[in-house]
């Protein structure tokens, strides 16, 4: 598998602000993006960055962009139609050379990332209606 969006279920906790913050991170052909392990906020960083991502890989085409809120990194995804999307890695503004995945690693991956949030979230007994219709529709 060349992609992934890592979630660490045990790691989500709930700022004093309710704001939810986690691990997430992506890898890509075996590089995690920005990092290993990456703390940030999940909605609205990870939870608009899936929405986006669920709008692509259900149409015909389109593009869907996951940014991360600490630091200038951000991940663009294109899908021209067909069996792949195209994927830009930006760090501080600089692209990385596109990577070319399958969508159904990237359909795969968003379900594996929609399964560990809602696992975060039943953990703390968080609301998790919105993750669910989610993650109902990529089980699909």
């Amino acid at each position: 598998m060349t992609f992934a969006i890592h979630v660490l279920p045990e790691s989500l906790a709930r700022t004093a602000s309710g704001a939810i913050t986690g691990a997430f991170w992506l890898e890509v052909e075996g590089v995690a993006f920005p990092a290993a392990g990456w703390n940030d906020f999940v909605d609205p960083a990870l939870l608009d960055g899936l929405r986006e991502l669920f709008g692509i890989q259900s149409r015909i085409a389109g593009s869907a962009r996951l940014g991360f809120m600490d630091g200038p990194y951000e991940a663009r995804f294109h899908h021209a139609g067909g069996a792949d999307v195209e994927v830009r890695l930006i760090e501080g503004g600089a692209p990385s050379d596109v990577k070319v995945i399958p969508v159904a690693e990237v359909r795969w991956a968003m379900r594996e990332a929609s399964a560990a949030l809602l696992a975060g979230y039943a953990l703390h007994a968080w609301d998790k209606d919105e993750l669910a219709r989610y993650a109902t529709a990529l089980a699909t």
